[in-house]
Order: structure tokens, then C-alpha cells, then sequence
């Protein structure tokens, strides 16, 4: 609990700091919010893992000895029962952790890990999803695959949550130095500037995680959606990271202004 409420209020100090902040200061901040997150994550897919799963496996091999001496029907129909909870609540424990830090991202890479998501999203919810995945290398940058799965996995929650869609397509893709994805959905759609402005919601906050994780890569993204007309996100990330801006007066030659470069 008091990790969690230190997350909450570093992410809510870097909402009211960095409207008006440099972008060197508001990228550094951004990172030490998503490294504190990522950090988080990790310890909770481990704590899960290591400490309520392997009690919970305890727990199912005492039920399935204490089954074997059972006086009674009753008794067996009674401990069936319990291990099936436990069975479940183990299910759950381990697609939550998976959640929190996929092992097929570390290991596989990007589009594996994408696809993985993918087929889980549609398992649990029934949605309809087409991926198209082409001239991607079979191995990315750590920050950039780890960054570009959260903004999907952001993306498609929003879908799940919000949109009431029928039909989700998601395109990943190299264009010249550029990773591009897209995620477009059928569903109701909303109004962008609207939900954009309103702070605390958790639209907004997920819109606004997506967002800084696209700048902290000196990316980009677009988002097109109107009532009615389903949503289509677009971020572009740079393949190569890229150095931040030199600040005036900085420049290389004399006599000559530099340029700064990196577009949110």
C-alpha cells in the first residue's frame, strides 16, 4: 500500500510540474515515474510468483492428502470444491503476474510478446483482433520494446474497458528508422480533447501514460476518435535512440544557431 501511494503521488507531482517544464526536465521526470512503475511491477510478478503462488501450491497438496484420508463423501465433494478455488485463484494469480511483467517480452522480443497479448485479449474477452506485424528486427532496443508493449497494453485495456468494440486491428511495423503502431477499434468512440483535459479519470490517465512514454523515446502520438466512430491511436518511436536537444548558445559552430529536434 505505501509503495503504491508513493507511485500515485510521484505520478501526480509529474502532472502538475511538467505542463510548464523544460522538455530535458520533463522527459527526466517522466523516467523516474516509469522506472519507479516498472520497478513496482516487477517486485509485485515477483512477490506473486515466488511467495502467494508457491503457499497456494502448498495449500492444494495438503487439500489433495487430506482428500485421500476423507471418512466421507461429503467430506471428498467438500475438498473437490476447495481445490477448484484454489486452482483458480492460482489462474488468476499468474495471469496477473504475467500482466505486470510478461516473461515473453524479456525473452522473445516485441512481436512475440504482441501476439501473446493479443490472443489472450481476444481469449478473455471475445474481442475480434486482426494484427498485421511486418520487417520488424527480430530483436529491439530494451526500452523500446518494453515501452511500445505498455502503450499497446494500454491501448487495448482502454478497448476492453470503454469502448464497447467488436473489432480491434493493431498494426506494428517498421517505416524507414521509425517503429510505427496503430490501434484502431470499432467502438463508441469519444471526444478527444474532452477526455484529454479530464484529470483523474482513468481514461485520461491512461491516455496521458501512453503519451509520456512516446515522448520519453522522442516519439510521437496521434489519437483520431469522434462519438460513433470508433478510436484509431498512431505512435511512432524512433528505432535508434536519439540525443535531447542542445540548449541555445550550445551550438557546435560559431556564428551558426543550433537545432533542436524531437517531436512529442
Amino acid at each position: 500500500m505505501r509503495r503504491r501511494q508513493k507511485l500515485f503521488t510521484m505520478a501526480s507531482n509529474a502532472s502538475r510540474t511538467t505542463a510548464d517544464a523544460p522538455p530535458n526536465a520533463r522527459r527526466s521526470l517522466a523516467r523516474q515515474v516509469l522506472v519507479a512503475q516498472e520497478a513496482e511491477r516487477a517486485r509485485l510478478a515477483r512477490d506473486l510468483h515466488d511467495g502467494v503462488g508457491q503457499t497456494l501450491t502448498a495449500v492444494a497438496i495438503n487439500l489433495l492428502a487430506l482428500k485421500g484420508e476423507a471418512p466421507s463423501a461429503e467430506t471428498r465433494r467438500r475438498l473437490d470444491e476447495s481445490l477448484e478455488l484454489v486452482q483458480l485463484t492460482l489462474a488468476q494469480i499468474r495471469q496477473v503476474s504475467l500482466d505486470l511483467r510478461p516473461a515473453v517480452l524479456d525473452s522473445c522480443g516485441l512481436e512475440p510478446a504482441v501476439r501473446w497479448h493479443l490472443e489472450r485479449v481476444a481469449q478473455r474477452t471475445g474481442l475480434s483482433i486482426r494484427l498485421s506485424a511486418t520487417a520488424l528486427p527480430l530483436r529491439l532496443p530494451g526500452d523500446l520494446e518494453l515501452h511500445c508493449f505498455r502503450i499497446l497494453q494500454e491501448a487495448t485495456t482502454n478497448v476492453v474497458r470503454h469502448a464497447r468494440a467488436s473489432h480491434l486491428s493493431v498494426t506494428l511495423n517498421r517505416v524507414g528508422r521509425w517503429l510505427k503502431l496503430r490501434v484502431a477499434d470499432d467502438g463508441v468512440g469519444f471526444n478527444v480533447p474532452v477526455a484529454t483535459l479530464a484529470s483523474g479519470s482513468a481514461p485520461s490517465f491512461g491516455l496521458a501514460s501512453m503519451r509520456e512514454r512516446a515522448r520519453l523515446l522522442h516519439g510521437r502520438m496521434s489519437i483520431v476518435s469522434a462519438l460513433g466512430r470508433g478510436t484509431t491511436i498512431t505512435v511512432s518511436l524512433p528505432l535508434e535512440p536519439s540525443a535531447p536537444p542542445r540548449p541555445a548558445g550550445d551550438g557546435r559552430r560559431r556564428g551558426r544557431r543550433p537545432t533542436a529536434r524531437g517531436a512529442e
